[in-house]
């Protein structure tokens, strides 16, 4: 196995190359590839990064490469991580649409080279935007060999909020973060699960939440309970903030917990959960375990009618991901799905390359 993480200097990039290793996920005789900019600072760095993860894994650490030329690369896998993102400041701007002007340029660098191997590579997007990643490689790439992993780690810290509500575990629950990564989330809590020990608490929770999004206009309120919490972060309130957010019901704390982690940590983002969740896309890849994750993928009209990139249930296999897993949407839940796929579609447009 061959994994090759474009822009592993990164703080997420990093962590991903630790928990990797950490899971054991690439053999000894297997490659990981280091992937920086040319003649910078961040390629440079590598060469450290390199030996500290030589020295904590020598046991079973596999073969290193630091590279610079993405004509080079030779990953099964290859994790895009690279890109501007945002920095600690909480009074900026923090929709992700607006990285798209300068990381369109590096998506389609790497789309193109990789499009020139002989067997194309699984590609796997977590620079943001995350969707218009997805549509650029997608347009050089079989489309299903191209996910983004945005929507497995909203998935996940909505499965968290929710397994705390009702004191489960997170393995436990069936819910979803469907739609855009960032500013147009889709919950769909309509389908979660009641077969559980917790059977009853589920049901009365999933009652609530229900209530919540039919009763309450989901994005207006997040935006502004977002804006709440940054503002406060703004002032030097973090401990302030960190409990206006406990306060908050399990789908709002979901969607505010990260915006909350990226600028309250002096730009060290929300790193670890980023590269939890691509690591077990990864895992689930190379054990070839049939598993449904939501990933952002481009859809030709699999689902809802949807033609673009979008963040959906999926399941995926050691070639990428084989079909989408339409799971049962009340009317609000479809119609929210589908208004986020227009506005994706609408922000790559802007931004094709």
């Amino acid at each position: 196995m061959k994994i090759s993480i474009v822009g592993a200097s990164g703080n997420c990039g990093r962590q991903l190359a630790i928990q990797l290793l950490d899971r054991k996920l690439i053999p000894a005789d297997g490659l990981l590839e280091l992937v920086g900019h040319h003649g910078g600072k961040t390629q440079n760095s590598l060469w450290s990064l390199k030996n500290d993860l030589e020295d904590a894994f020598c046991e079973c650490v596999p073969n290193i490469d630091v590279l610079s030329n993405p004509e080079k690369l030779n990953g099964d896998i290859v994790i895009i991580l690279a890109g501007r993102t945002f920095g600690s400041n909480a009074s900026e701007n923090s929709d992700r649409s607006l990285l798209a002007e300068v990381n369109k340029n590096i998506f389609k660098e790497y789309a193109i080279a990789l499009s020139n191997k002989k067997v194309e590579p699984i590609v796997i997007v977590q620079s943001n935007p995350v969707e218009l990643g997805v549509s650029v490689f997608s347009k050089f790439i079989n489309r299903k060999k191209v996910l983004g992993a945005g929507a497995w780690s909203d998935t996940l810290r909505l499965r968290y909020e929710i397994a705390k509500e009702i004191k489960s575990n997170r393995k436990k629950i069936d819910a979803w973060m469907l739609g855009q990564h960032g500013e147009n989330l889709v919950p769909c809590v309509a389908n979660m699960n009641t077969f559980l020990d917790e059977g009853e608490k589920l049901k009365n929770l999933k009652r609530k939440l229900i209530k919540y999004l039919k009763e309450k206009n989901f994005l207006e309120e997040k935006n502004l309970r977002k804006n709440e919490i940054l503002e406060m972060i703004s002032e030097g309130k973090i401990f302030e903030a960190y409990l206006t957010i406990k306060s908050f019901n399990p789908i709002l704390r979901a969607s505010i917990k990260p915006f909350f982690t990226h600028f309250s940590s002096q730009g060290h983002t929300t790193e670890v959960a980023t590269a939890h969740s691509v690591v077990d896309i990864i895992e689930s890849i190379i054990e070839g375990r049939k598993q449904v994750f939501a990933a952002q993928v481009h859809l030709e009209g699999e689902w809802l009618g949807i033609s673009g990139v979008c963040g959906v249930p999926l399941i995926l296999n050691q070639n990428g991901w084989s079909e989408v897993v339409k799971i049962n949407l009340n009317k609000q839940e479809e119609k929210s799905l589908k208004e986020s796929a227009l506005i994706i579609s609408s922000i790559n447009e802007k931004f094709k390359v």
